[in-house]
């Protein structure tokens, strides 16, 4: 046997202990309720999964409304000039662009007659494909699925975010990054290499332009850069880590061309806060997730703990990848999965906190949290302690079914007072199409400042081409 051909004999069996030794170590009893080989693990998680999913879809149906709403009436504007594909997906909304989720929000339009609520079921539709993308990832890493990994339905279906998707819906900014964001992981499963990193490099792309998973656009050359460490040292051929390094900063340099920086608060130019208040803002902006909303102890404490433990675990997958040598798959997930949503927290308490520590509440923010409590529930999972590991996930799966699973009435009452509104709003303008005759009789505004984005216009567009709520629904 050559030395090439005993070394990589080498990595294979390196790469096999590596797998036994996670897979055995994370279940070790193979027999509790939690974590062993529960012979209807799967069908329990199928049937979780359908639940949730049947509970989201009926309250989307129950409280969208078919008109456009705040920021749509904005970011929607190449669509009412007719714009191109590419001008699409490489347009800019506040300080991400919406890339390759606005391009299917575009085709569904077009299939729906610019329906409003085809977009908050595309919403949903996304998360749902979210979680079930993050359970084949589960499988990818760790072997089989698990009673316990009824906390994946949970966390990706969480009831926190509907508010979104109902008020004003925008599947570039949220859902689809949350989605590309898993399919990013399960591309760095894939065996080949050459093949890996092809699939990388352009779900990369396709994150880089949508929403903000522009922040994975960063983390991406990081990964590489480790990459080529470890295949120098493995003596391998160094130049296709090089070649995908290159490749993802240029696709990452490509985001900036024409970019215009535009803080999504106007306030920002001229606030500043002091250090703490920034990671209390992102501590909320975590304890919104468990519909803990407000500034007290509880969601402040909350927050806060969880923010922690997704730095910790994020840092252990760091310290991980940068030791192991051979199969860094599960590094990799969770690196990318946690760094997501701390760079996302801490980006928007620096963005928003001008607006009072308040704003830390907006649903709009929740997709980016699943994809890091993923990556909380695959630390805990990695445990290798038996006792230790299998309290941990307990833990965490009972936070997740109190705290993530219920539906609350103030976000009951959020969601009805959004349909309320916009549903008698619709209805005041179909019968008399006076903007601000309906604004003043409702008490509600489907814009704040209607002259500022031409409104008027742009119902008369909607009207002459049969449109959004001139569609007959």
């Amino acid at each position: 046997m050559s030395g090439r051909d005993a070394e990589n004999s080498s990595a294979r069996q390196g790469r096999s202990a590596v797998d036994e030794s996670r897979a055995p170590a994370v279940f070790p009893g193979a027999k509790t309720f939690l974590t062993g080989s529960f012979p209807y693990g799967p069908l329990l998680v199928t049937g979780v999964l359908t639940i949730l999913a049947v509970r989201m879809f009926r309250i989307l149906n129950a409280y969208a409304v078919n008109i456009f709403f705040s920021d749509e009436w904005d970011f929607r504007l190449p669509q009412f000039q007719g714009a191109s594909l590419w001008r699409i997906f490489t347009w800019q909304h506040g300080p991400p662009r919406l890339g390759i989720g606005f391009v299917v929000d575009t085709l569904v339009n077009r299939i729906t007659r610019w329906d409003s609520r085809g977009t908050t079921f595309l919403e949903g539709a996304v998360m749902l494909a979210a979680a079930i993308c993050a359970l084949w990832l589960k499988r990818r890493l760790f072997g089989r699925i698990t009673v316990s990994d009824v906390v994946i339905p949970i966390i990706f279906l969480v009831p926190s975010q509907y508010l979104a998707f109902v008020a004003t819906p925008i599947v570039a900014h949220g859902p689809f990054p949350a989605f590309l964001t898993v399919l990013f992981c399960l591309a760095w499963t894939v065996r080949n290499r050459l093949h890996r990193y092809a699939v990388v490099l352009i779900v990369n792309f396709l994150l880089i332009y949508t929403g903000f998973g522009t922040f994975v656009g960063f983390i991406t050359p990081v990964l590489f850069v480790v990459e080529i460490f470890h295949t120098l040292q493995r003596r391998d051929r160094w130049w296709i880590p090089f070649a995908a390094l290159a490749i993802s900063i240029l696709s990452l340099g490509s985001f900036f061309i024409g970019y215009k920086v535009a803080p999504a608060a106007g306030c920002l130019t001229y606030a500043r806060a002091p250090l703490l208040h920034y990671v209390w803002f992102a501590g909320l902006i975590f304890a919104s997730f468990f519909s803990r909303y407000g500034h007290s102890f509880l969601p402040s404490s909350l927050g806060i703990a969880v923010m922690a433990a997704m730095l910790v675990a994020c840092c252990w997958y760091g310290y991980r990848f940068l030791r192991l040598r051979t199969d860094t798959r599960l590094e990799v997930t969770g690196l990318s999965l946690t760094g997501l949503s701390l760079l996302f927290a801490i980006n928007a308490a620096i963005g928003r906190i001008c607006l009072g520590i308040d704003a830390a509440d907006a649903a709009r923010y929740m997709p980016y949290l699943t994809v890091g409590f993923l990556g909380i529930y695959f630390f805990v999972l990695s445990v290798r302690r038996r006792f230790a590991g299998r309290v941990m996930v307990g833990i965490f799966v009972v936070a997740m079914l109190v705290g993530a699973t219920p539906f609350t009435p103030r976000d009951k009452r959020g969601l009805a007072g959004e349909h309320a509104g916009k549903q008698a709003w619709k209805d005041c303008y179909l019968k008399y199409e006076n903007v601000d005759y309906c604004d003043t009789r409702i008490g509600f505004r489907v814009y704040p400042i209607p002259a500022a984005t031409h409104l008027e216009q742009k119902l008369q567009f909607l009207k002459a081409h049969h449109l959004n709520l001139f569609n007959g629904d």
